[in-house]
């Protein structure tokens, strides 16, 4: 029954690539990450961590690799014949109340992940960057909402990243 139960959150949540084990393509691996801060534009209010570590799990199905992480879904990104890969993907975040008369808020976040991978079928590592961008949403009217958050918008923040393959 528990299991049953964690299959149909699983599949509301649509993460069924970590809760069924399933990944699209040929598993290349988990890959123990370490980004370092290189840029950070928005102040005092978005303190990101520097370093930064983390596990991801990459897979790979002709020239598309997958970012497998956590609950989240696969993310998605092409790669060159070099080994080249870069995806980018964007979310809105809204920080105003849907209540009538306040204004709409929302700040939409795009990161963008760059790799070398190389040209090997069996990578041990990668190399490359990730960067968020932040800005206001169209129609957005943030107002003092942005207060404590983010001293200036847009702005971005950028990793460098290494990462070494901890399991196949």
């Amino acid at each position: 029954m528990i299991r049953k139960i964690a299959l149909a959150a699983c599949a509301l949540a649509a993460c069924s690539v970590s809760c069924l084990g399933h990944e699209p393509g040929t598993a290349l691996g988990t890959y123990a990450v370490t980004g370092s801060l290189k840029s950070q534009t928005c102040g005092a209010g978005l303190q990101p961590d520097d370093p930064w570590s983390f596990d991801v799990r990459l897979s790979r199905s002709g020239s598309t690799l997958f970012w497998l992480q956590d609950s989240s879904p696969a993310l998605s990104g092409t790669i060159d014949p070099s080994g080249n890969a870069t995806f980018t993907t964007s979310e809105i975040f809204d920080l105003s109340e849907p209540d009538a008369g306040v204004a709409y808020c929302a700040v939409v976040r795009t990161d963008t992940f760059k790799a070398a991978l190389g040209t090997t079928t069996d990578p041990s590592g990668f190399t490359g960057t990730i960067a968020y961008h932040y800005e206001l949403d169209q129609g957005s009217s943030c107002g003092g909402l942005l207060a404590g958050q983010y001293d200036s918008i847009p702005c971005d923040v950028g990793y460098d990243l290494s990462a070494k393959r901890n399991s196949p």
